[in-house]
Protein backbone atom coordinates (compact mmCIF):
# COMPACT_ATOMS: atom_id res chain seq x y z
CA UNK A 1 0.00 0.00 0.00
CA UNK A 2 1.45 3.47 -0.79
CA UNK A 3 2.24 5.35 1.62
CA UNK A 4 0.23 9.11 1.91
CA UNK A 5 1.68 12.40 2.64
CA UNK A 6 0.98 15.72 4.19
CA UNK A 7 -1.67 17.85 2.11
CA UNK A 8 0.37 19.42 -0.93
CA UNK A 9 1.64 22.57 -0.15
CA UNK A 10 -1.01 24.26 -2.29
CA UNK A 11 -4.03 22.84 -0.08
CA UNK A 12 -2.24 23.03 3.28
CA UNK A 13 -1.70 27.15 2.43
CA UNK A 14 -5.22 27.38 2.10
CA UNK A 15 -6.01 25.48 5.71
CA UNK A 16 -6.11 27.47 8.62
CA UNK A 17 -3.34 26.32 10.93
CA UNK A 18 -5.35 25.45 13.84
CA UNK A 19 -7.06 22.79 11.72
CA UNK A 20 -4.09 21.54 10.02
CA UNK A 21 -3.61 18.72 12.99
CA UNK A 22 -7.31 17.44 12.41
CA UNK A 23 -6.52 16.84 8.98
CA UNK A 24 -3.28 15.59 9.55
CA UNK A 25 -5.19 13.01 12.21
CA UNK A 26 -7.45 11.15 9.25
CA UNK A 27 -3.89 11.32 7.81
CA UNK A 28 -2.11 9.04 10.66
CA UNK A 29 -4.96 6.76 10.89
CA UNK A 30 -4.87 6.05 7.06
CA UNK A 31 -0.99 5.42 7.93
CA UNK A 32 -1.40 3.21 10.46
CA UNK A 33 -4.06 1.07 8.39
CA UNK A 34 -7.51 2.10 10.00
CA UNK A 35 -8.95 2.89 12.58
CA UNK A 36 -8.71 0.08 15.73
CA UNK A 37 -12.10 -0.05 17.78
CA UNK A 38 -10.54 1.53 20.77
CA UNK A 39 -9.94 4.59 18.37
CA UNK A 40 -13.57 5.20 17.29
CA UNK A 41 -14.61 7.07 20.26
CA UNK A 42 -11.85 9.59 19.31
CA UNK A 43 -12.28 9.51 15.39
CA UNK A 44 -16.17 10.08 15.79
CA UNK A 45 -15.37 13.21 18.75
CA UNK A 46 -12.71 14.22 16.06
CA UNK A 47 -15.56 14.52 12.68
CA UNK A 48 -17.52 16.37 15.76
CA UNK A 49 -14.89 19.12 16.51
CA UNK A 50 -14.17 19.08 12.52
CA UNK A 51 -17.86 19.82 11.89
CA UNK A 52 -18.19 22.71 14.56
CA UNK A 53 -14.80 24.05 12.74
CA UNK A 54 -16.54 23.92 9.53
CA UNK A 55 -20.13 25.16 10.56
CA UNK A 56 -21.26 28.22 8.18
CA UNK A 57 -18.18 28.04 6.19
CA UNK A 58 -18.94 26.15 2.83
CA UNK A 59 -15.21 27.40 1.18
CA UNK A 60 -13.13 25.88 3.58
CA UNK A 61 -15.46 22.94 4.27
CA UNK A 62 -15.17 22.00 0.51
CA UNK A 63 -11.22 22.49 0.15
CA UNK A 64 -11.10 20.06 3.31
CA UNK A 65 -13.75 17.70 1.67
CA UNK A 66 -11.73 17.47 -1.43
CA UNK A 67 -8.62 16.47 0.30
CA UNK A 68 -10.74 13.64 2.24
CA UNK A 69 -11.61 12.94 -1.02
CA UNK A 70 -8.41 12.92 -2.74
CA UNK A 71 -7.17 10.35 -0.02
CA UNK A 72 -9.87 7.81 -0.10
CA UNK A 73 -9.34 7.47 -3.59
CA UNK A 74 -5.82 7.01 -3.68
CA UNK A 75 -5.54 5.19 -0.63
CA UNK A 76 -8.48 3.39 0.05
CA UNK A 77 -9.87 1.88 -3.09
CA UNK A 78 -11.55 -1.33 -2.19
CA UNK A 79 -13.12 0.03 0.95
CA UNK A 80 -16.91 1.16 1.55
CA UNK A 81 -16.04 4.18 2.29
CA UNK A 82 -13.66 4.84 -1.40
CA UNK A 83 -17.53 3.71 -2.79
CA UNK A 84 -19.10 6.28 -1.33
CA UNK A 85 -16.64 8.81 -2.64
CA UNK A 86 -16.21 7.42 -6.04
CA UNK A 87 -19.69 6.64 -6.90
CA UNK A 88 -19.51 3.47 -8.96
CA UNK A 89 -23.00 3.45 -10.30
CA UNK A 90 -22.90 7.09 -10.66
CA UNK A 91 -25.19 7.93 -7.55
CA UNK A 92 -24.66 7.77 -3.76
CA UNK A 93 -26.75 5.37 -1.50
CA UNK A 94 -26.42 2.35 -4.48
CA UNK A 95 -27.94 -0.61 -4.56
CA UNK A 96 -23.95 -1.91 -3.73
CA UNK A 97 -23.62 0.19 -0.78
CA UNK A 98 -26.93 -0.52 0.53
CA UNK A 99 -26.01 -4.49 0.43
CA UNK A 100 -22.96 -4.08 1.72
CA UNK A 101 -24.52 -1.97 4.52
CA UNK A 102 -26.83 -5.24 4.87
CA UNK A 103 -24.18 -7.70 4.37
CA UNK A 104 -21.28 -5.80 6.60
CA UNK A 105 -19.50 -6.25 3.98
CA UNK A 106 -15.66 -6.68 4.76
CA UNK A 107 -12.58 -6.07 2.57
CA UNK A 108 -9.93 -8.72 2.69
CA UNK A 109 -7.04 -6.38 2.75
CA UNK A 110 -6.47 -5.47 5.97
CA UNK A 111 -5.78 -1.64 6.06
CA UNK A 112 -8.95 -1.77 4.08
CA UNK A 113 -10.87 -3.69 6.86
CA UNK A 114 -9.99 -1.66 9.97
CA UNK A 115 -12.17 1.32 7.77
CA UNK A 116 -14.91 -0.93 6.67
CA UNK A 117 -15.85 -2.24 10.22
CA UNK A 118 -15.72 1.46 11.41
CA UNK A 119 -18.43 2.14 8.68
CA UNK A 120 -20.86 -0.14 9.45
CA UNK A 121 -20.12 0.75 13.22
CA UNK A 122 -21.39 4.42 12.70
CA UNK A 123 -24.93 5.31 12.97
CA UNK A 124 -26.17 5.64 9.55
CA UNK A 125 -24.97 2.38 8.50
CA UNK A 126 -26.58 0.67 11.43
CA UNK A 127 -29.93 2.59 10.77
CA UNK A 128 -30.04 1.55 7.32
CA UNK A 129 -29.92 -1.87 8.50
CA UNK A 130 -32.88 -1.35 10.90
CA UNK A 131 -34.90 -0.30 8.36
CA UNK A 132 -34.91 -3.62 6.49
CA UNK A 133 -36.07 -5.06 10.24
CA UNK A 134 -38.61 -2.20 10.09
CA UNK A 135 -40.23 -3.57 6.62
CA UNK A 136 -40.18 -7.41 7.85
CA UNK A 137 -42.07 -5.80 10.81
CA UNK A 138 -44.54 -4.12 8.54
CA UNK A 139 -45.09 -6.93 6.41
CA UNK A 140 -45.27 -9.26 9.20
CA UNK A 141 -48.08 -7.00 10.69
CA UNK A 142 -49.50 -6.35 7.55
CA UNK A 143 -50.16 -10.08 6.55
CA UNK A 144 -51.30 -10.68 9.96
CA UNK A 145 -54.04 -8.47 9.45
CA UNK A 146 -54.92 -9.44 6.12
CA UNK A 147 -58.42 -11.45 5.98
CA UNK A 148 -57.29 -13.54 3.04
CA UNK A 149 -53.42 -13.65 4.25
CA UNK A 150 -52.33 -12.16 0.48
CA UNK A 151 -50.71 -8.96 0.17
CA UNK A 152 -49.84 -6.53 -2.31
CA UNK A 153 -46.59 -4.35 -1.85
CA UNK A 154 -45.26 -1.47 -3.68
CA UNK A 155 -41.33 -1.38 -2.69
CA UNK A 156 -40.21 2.31 -4.15
CA UNK A 157 -36.49 2.39 -4.96
CA UNK A 158 -36.52 -1.35 -4.44
CA UNK A 159 -32.57 -1.36 -4.33
CA UNK A 160 -30.40 -4.46 -3.61
CA UNK A 161 -33.67 -6.55 -3.23
CA UNK A 162 -32.06 -8.49 0.12
CA UNK A 163 -35.22 -7.03 2.45
CA UNK A 164 -37.34 -9.47 -0.13
CA UNK A 165 -35.19 -12.14 -0.22
CA UNK A 166 -34.95 -12.42 3.84
CA UNK A 167 -38.70 -11.97 4.21
CA UNK A 168 -39.53 -15.00 1.91
CA UNK A 169 -36.71 -17.10 3.54
CA UNK A 170 -38.14 -16.48 6.50
CA UNK A 171 -41.67 -16.94 5.42
CA UNK A 172 -41.49 -18.93 2.44
CA UNK A 173 -45.66 -19.71 1.99
CA UNK A 174 -46.09 -15.73 2.05
CA UNK A 175 -48.82 -14.97 -0.10
CA UNK A 176 -46.73 -11.44 -0.64
CA UNK A 177 -46.60 -10.03 -4.31
CA UNK A 178 -43.95 -7.43 -4.16
CA UNK A 179 -43.95 -4.76 -7.52
CA UNK A 180 -40.91 -2.84 -6.94
CA UNK A 181 -39.90 0.64 -9.22
CA UNK A 182 -36.28 1.38 -9.83
CA UNK A 183 -34.19 3.33 -11.81
CA UNK A 184 -30.97 1.66 -11.96
CA UNK A 185 -31.36 -1.87 -14.08
CA UNK A 186 -28.39 -2.59 -12.39
CA UNK A 187 -30.09 -2.76 -9.31
CA UNK A 188 -32.83 -4.51 -10.53
CA UNK A 189 -30.77 -7.40 -11.91
CA UNK A 190 -28.50 -8.11 -9.06
CA UNK A 191 -31.53 -7.89 -7.02
CA UNK A 192 -33.28 -10.56 -9.78
CA UNK A 193 -30.42 -12.66 -8.85
CA UNK A 194 -30.63 -12.62 -5.21
CA UNK A 195 -34.09 -12.98 -5.42
CA UNK A 196 -34.25 -15.89 -8.02
CA UNK A 197 -35.78 -18.19 -6.27
CA UNK A 198 -38.98 -16.29 -5.73
CA UNK A 199 -39.42 -14.16 -8.95
CA UNK A 200 -42.51 -15.31 -9.31
CA UNK A 201 -43.65 -13.24 -6.48
CA UNK A 202 -41.49 -10.14 -7.77
CA UNK A 203 -42.06 -7.84 -10.74
CA UNK A 204 -39.39 -5.03 -11.28
CA UNK A 205 -40.60 -1.74 -13.13
CA UNK A 206 -37.84 0.25 -14.34
CA UNK A 207 -38.56 3.75 -14.19
CA UNK A 208 -37.92 6.80 -12.25
CA UNK A 209 -40.43 6.65 -9.27
CA UNK A 210 -42.21 10.32 -10.36
CA UNK A 211 -43.21 9.02 -13.51
CA UNK A 212 -44.66 5.37 -12.56
CA UNK A 213 -48.07 4.37 -13.45
CA UNK A 214 -50.22 1.47 -13.13
CA UNK A 215 -53.86 1.07 -12.79
CA UNK A 216 -53.08 -1.52 -9.53
CA UNK A 217 -53.99 -0.92 -6.42
CA UNK A 218 -51.58 -1.87 -3.25
CA UNK A 219 -51.83 -2.97 0.10
CA UNK A 220 -48.22 -1.60 1.58
CA UNK A 221 -46.52 1.15 -0.42
CA UNK A 222 -43.11 1.15 1.29
CA UNK A 223 -40.23 3.54 0.40
CA UNK A 224 -37.07 3.26 2.48
CA UNK A 225 -34.73 5.81 1.37
CA UNK A 226 -35.82 7.21 -1.64
CA UNK A 227 -37.33 10.50 -0.17
CA UNK A 228 -33.61 11.55 1.40
CA UNK A 229 -32.84 12.57 -1.59
CA UNK A 230 -36.51 14.66 -2.54
CA UNK A 231 -37.09 18.38 -1.97
CA UNK A 232 -40.00 19.23 -0.52
CA UNK A 233 -42.21 19.82 -3.36
CA UNK A 234 -40.87 16.48 -5.21
CA UNK A 235 -41.78 14.90 -1.75
CA UNK A 236 -45.50 16.03 -1.84
CA UNK A 237 -45.98 15.44 -4.96
CA UNK A 238 -44.73 11.87 -4.50
CA UNK A 239 -46.59 10.95 -1.53
CA UNK A 240 -50.46 12.37 -3.31
CA UNK A 241 -49.29 9.95 -6.35
CA UNK A 242 -48.52 6.84 -3.81
CA UNK A 243 -52.18 7.70 -2.25
CA UNK A 244 -54.17 6.89 -5.68
CA UNK A 245 -52.18 4.06 -5.43
CA UNK A 246 -53.04 2.66 -2.22
CA UNK A 247 -55.98 0.00 -1.39
CA UNK A 248 -58.80 1.33 0.78
CA UNK A 249 -57.41 1.06 4.12
CA UNK A 250 -53.71 0.63 2.86
CA UNK A 251 -50.45 1.93 4.73
CA UNK A 252 -48.06 4.41 3.21
CA UNK A 253 -44.49 4.34 4.94
CA UNK A 254 -41.83 6.56 3.97
CA UNK A 255 -38.50 6.21 5.46
CA UNK A 256 -36.51 9.52 6.18
CA UNK A 257 -33.62 10.27 7.83
CA UNK A 258 -33.93 12.58 10.96
CA UNK A 259 -32.28 15.96 12.02
CA UNK A 260 -30.56 13.58 14.50
CA UNK A 261 -27.50 11.88 12.65
CA UNK A 262 -24.60 11.67 14.24
CA UNK A 263 -22.66 10.44 11.04
CA UNK A 264 -24.03 13.10 9.12
CA UNK A 265 -20.83 15.06 8.67
CA UNK A 266 -18.70 11.97 8.09
CA UNK A 267 -21.03 11.43 4.97
CA UNK A 268 -20.90 14.79 4.08
CA UNK A 269 -17.36 14.88 3.91
CA UNK A 270 -17.71 12.30 1.43
CA UNK A 271 -20.12 13.94 -0.74
CA UNK A 272 -23.35 11.91 0.54
CA UNK A 273 -25.81 14.69 1.22
CA UNK A 274 -29.61 13.72 2.36
CA UNK A 275 -32.37 15.63 3.11
CA UNK A 276 -32.33 15.24 6.94
CA UNK A 277 -35.82 16.22 8.63
CA UNK A 278 -38.04 16.20 12.08
CA UNK A 279 -40.92 14.41 13.04
CA UNK A 280 -42.61 17.42 12.67
CA UNK A 281 -40.98 18.72 9.32
CA UNK A 282 -42.30 15.09 7.93
CA UNK A 283 -45.80 15.34 9.32
CA UNK A 284 -45.86 18.91 8.13
CA UNK A 285 -45.37 17.39 4.76
CA UNK A 286 -47.88 14.88 4.95
CA UNK A 287 -50.31 17.34 5.49
CA UNK A 288 -49.42 19.53 2.67
CA UNK A 289 -50.25 15.90 0.42
CA UNK A 290 -54.01 16.48 2.11
CA UNK A 291 -53.34 13.72 4.62
CA UNK A 292 -55.38 14.63 7.78
CA UNK A 293 -53.75 14.85 10.94
CA UNK A 294 -55.43 11.55 12.44
CA UNK A 295 -54.32 9.62 9.71
CA UNK A 296 -50.69 10.08 9.61
CA UNK A 297 -47.65 9.30 12.77
CA UNK A 298 -43.95 8.61 12.71
CA UNK A 299 -41.92 5.93 13.63
CA UNK A 300 -38.62 5.01 14.14
CA UNK A 301 -36.22 2.40 13.95
CA UNK A 302 -33.84 1.94 17.39
CA UNK A 303 -31.07 4.40 16.52
CA UNK A 304 -33.71 6.92 16.46
CA UNK A 305 -31.73 8.11 13.00
CA UNK A 306 -33.80 7.13 10.66
CA UNK A 307 -37.33 8.15 10.73
CA UNK A 308 -40.72 6.50 9.16
CA UNK A 309 -43.53 8.60 7.89
CA UNK A 310 -46.88 6.24 8.43
CA UNK A 311 -49.97 7.34 6.51
CA UNK A 312 -53.53 5.08 6.91
CA UNK A 313 -55.45 5.23 4.04
CA UNK A 314 -59.11 6.39 4.83
CA UNK A 315 -61.48 2.66 4.42
CA UNK A 316 -64.00 3.63 1.54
Amino acid sequence: MPQPSSPEPHEAHSIPRHLLPKIEFFLRLIQNGGPHPHEYEHLSNWTRELSSALHDQPELFAKVSRIWRNWSYDYLEGSVQHMVVAKPHGYHGDFEIIDRMYCETISNEPHLARWDKYFYDLSAPRAVRNRKKYFHQLLSRAVTASASGSLCVLNVASGPGRDMREWFESRPDAQVRFDCVELDPNAIAHASRLCADYLHSIRFHETNALRFKTDDRFHLIWSAGLFDYLSDSLFVRLLKSFIKHSLPGGEIVIGNFGEHNPSRFYMELGGWRLFHRSADHLLSLAGRAGVAGERAHIGSESEGVNLFLHVKCPEE
